[in-house]
């Protein structure tokens, strides 16, 4: 099993930084604003599963662009991927919480 398969074009690549900068700067947008973190933490997945598509459709022979990113927003994934975000909001807040207990 080849993983690493050759891209076609170099379009590929230049819409794989275009989406790694536009995602940080969403994130790193998000969290200048009082409480952004929290937004981070529940699109964090979102946008995960975007790159993961893309994963996807460049294994299977496809091309890697720029909309795969926003994927994650469309209809069966975003329900459950913003649940996970919200889940793992609470972990943390929970940890938070305890190691703030906890070290008193």
């Amino acid at each position: 099993m080849n993983l690493f398969i050759q891209s076609t074009s170099f379009t590929s690549g230049s819409a794989w930084i275009a989406a790694t900068v536009v995602g940080f700067l969403i994130l790193f947008g998000f969290s200048l604003i009082p409480f952004g973190e929290v937004v981070v933490y529940i699109f964090s997945p979102v946008f995960v599963c975007g790159y993961m598509l893309g994963c996807v459709a460049h294994k299977e022979g496809g091309s890697f662009e720029f909309r795969h990113m926003f994927e994650g927003f469309k209809a069966p994934y975003f329900k459950r991927l913003a649940m996970l975000g919200v889940f793992y909001t609470i972990l943390i807040l929970t940890v938070v919480i305890l190691i703030i207990f906890l070290s008193l």
